[in-house]
């Protein structure tokens, strides 16, 4: 099972949110870079016109920064194409697995499927503008037609394998990694705030020296800061680890699906289970 057996328009939303993904934290982890250097420049100011440049130089990079982000909105198109993506995703499951309301006739749930498809794309046009030149393929694979074909025992154990027990494996990776950089960021944000302490009080002591390094200690923190707010490491490892114990929930339920009805009632679980992200996906985009 891999993304090419999903519709090419799952594949080209999740190209757009990658890329605009990729493009947000470059762009603001280059600002937090130049924020910092230029608090580095002024702590050891030379009254020196090539370093009068330089910093003049830093600050415009930063403010270019700023300027790029608030007129691109590369965020827009991460969280847009993310919610585009895991809806084209959750349908498709819902008709590959013969699930409601897609267990029906196969002629019935394909035509279902296409008019269900057409809404997603009307309600993210402005996403699926720019899917065009990415998306390649088809919109109803092979494979999702064939896994319709298989029995209810066959469906069964291929969507807890490909889907429950996908889902489950990296929920639960990106909930220790998230939990395991949020601890990384507090520590160092930590340490930077002892050596600020640390600086202002050796003043005292020293109050004709001229540089100290207090300045590029409180940049740094206020960059860490800025970079965790924007990952929410702790946020996400929350929000994972929840989902984590809510699929393995839904999980137990597979060994009452007896038939084509319990069955279909599972996956409409699973996948309202699986939505609960979808759906902040679409609050961040409609912000």
């Amino acid at each position: 099972m891999d993304n090419k057996d999903l519709p090419a328009l799952y594949e080209a939303s999740n190209k757009i949110s990658q890329d605009a993904q990729r493009e947000f934290f470059f762009v603001f982890g280059l600002n937090l870079l130049c924020l910092s250097l230029a608090a580095v420049l002024s702590v050891f100011y030379v009254s020196d016109t090539t370093f009068i440049y330089i910093q003049i130089a830093v600050l415009l990079l930063s403010f270019g920064c700023t300027i790029l982000i608030g007129v691109r909105l590369p965020e827009k198109s991460w969280y847009g194409g993310r919610a585009l993506a895991e809806s084209v995703k959750t349908l498709s499951w819902r008709f590959m697995v013969k699930a409601e309301p897609f267990n029906i006739d196969s002629d019935a749930a394909i035509e279902l499927f296409i008019t269900k498809l057409k809404k997603i794309v009307d309600s993210n046009k402005e996403i699926t503008k720019k899917s065009v030149k990415h998306s390649e393929g088809k919109e109803i694979t092979n494979l999702m037609l064939e896994t319709r074909m298989k029995n209810l025992n066959e469906r069964k154990d291929f969507y807890l394998k490909y889907r429950i027990n996908n889902q489950l494996t990296w929920y639960r990776a990106k909930s220790k990694f998230n939990k395991k950089q949020s601890n990384i960021f507090f520590i160092a944000i930590c340490i930077f705030s002892i050596f600020a302490i640390a600086s202002s009080i050796a003043r005292i002591n020293h109050p004709t020296t001229e540089h100290w390094p207090t300045d590029i200690f409180v940049a740094v923190i206020a960059s860490l800061l800025g970079w965790n707010q924007a990952k929410k490491f702790r946020e996400l490892s929350a929000s994972y680890a929840q989902t984590v114990y809510e699929i393995n929930l839904i999980k137990e339920q597979a060994i009452l699906i007896k038939t084509e009805e319990n069955f279909s009632v599972f996956v409409g679980d699973a996948e309202n289970g699986f939505s609960r992200e979808h759906t902040q996906w679409i609050a961040r985009r409609d912000i």
